[in-house]
């Protein structure tokens, strides 16, 4: 049996690339397991899901705490949370990045595919939907499930033009494992990872750096405060200051309060502004544009 873990954000469809997983296996005849696990947080929030796949019936059903492989939907979760936890000796993983897997943090030694799924997405879809690159990426490192299992599976909850960029994306992400020169980095734990042993004040409360996210509960209010919840962003708001005349309607509708308006100027608290983009939909100026993290 193949178990899988998939790391990634409320939003950025990991729970989606699980499920679609299980269709292609099914559609090859084979069994497959699929679930997530996450809490209340809002969008950006990390979240996993696990996959199984089998020649038999699955017959178990709990976390997959032993993964063969491991997909990272964004790059900055391996500084959040220990991602690597479980994974076996010859266990393979798969990060969105288009940095190398060597310049970001990681809890253990472990093979890394960098995988440029956000640029990928931009170019297929204009937005950083990375979910199908991953997977079509996934396809070419293990050959348990085909590409073209994972194109069809794609184009059967998208029927029409959306299902075939989804399978453009997955397309790009199978060829670019497939080039001569993209190998596994073996990279080594890291001398300080947030959120992975790493001591904190005695009345930090749970989900505070240096203790473990909880997936099904909301612990205490004004958590983010002691949380830097920036860590969660993948694209970033930026603020056109020829264009902004400081009207204040994108600090009325942030959710977080990331937004505050000095000398008639929009300005962006990092620290906390998770990246949902609402300042953005809302300014009526056109004042604010969603930009990638990575560029």
């Amino acid at each position: 049996m193949i178990e899988i873990r998939i790391h990634g954000r409320g939003g950025q469809g990991a729970v989606l690339a699980a499920e679609l997983l299980v269709h292609a296996a099914f559609a090859e005849g084979k069994f497959g397991q699929a679930f997530p696990a996450f809490g209340g947080e809002r969008r950006g929030a990390p979240v996993q899901a696990f996959v199984r796949l089998d020649k038999s019936p699955v017959r178990v059903r709990y976390r997959v705490y032993r993964p063969d492989y491991v997909v990272i939907l964004d790059r900055t979760l391996p500084d959040m949370i220990d991602v690597l936890d479980g994974l076996r000796p010859d266990g393979v993983v798969l990060i969105d990045s288009a940095r190398p897997p060597a310049t970001l943090s990681w809890s253990a030694d472990a093979p890394v595919y960098a995988i440029p799924a956000t640029a990928i997405a931009m170019e297929v879809f204009g937005q950083p939907l990375v979910n199908p690159a991953m997977l079509g990426a996934l396809a070419a490192i293990t050959s348990e499930i085909s590409l073209l299992s994972i194109q069809d599976a794609f184009q059967r909850r998208f029927p029409g033009s959306l299902g075939e960029k989804n399978g453009l994306a997955a397309q790009m992400g199978y060829d670019h494992v497939l080039k001569p020169d993209v190998l596994p980095v073996r990279v080594t734990r890291s001398p300080h990872v947030r959120g992975v042993g790493q001591a904190s004040a005695p009345d930090a409360g749970l989900g505070a750096p240096g203790h473990p996210l909880h997936f099904g509960l909301v612990v205490a209010p004004r958590t983010s405060l002691a949380y830097p919840t920036g860590g969660w962003r993948y694209a970033r708001p930026a603020v056109d200051a020829d264009i902004c005349n400081g009207c204040g309607l994108c600090v009325a509708f942030c959710p977080d309060s990331s937004l505050t308006i000095v000398e008639k100027q929009a300005i962006v608290d990092y620290m906390y502004c998770k990246g949902c983009g609402i300042c953005s939909k809302v300014c009526s100026r056109g004042a604010i544009a969603m930009m990638s993290e990575e560029g």
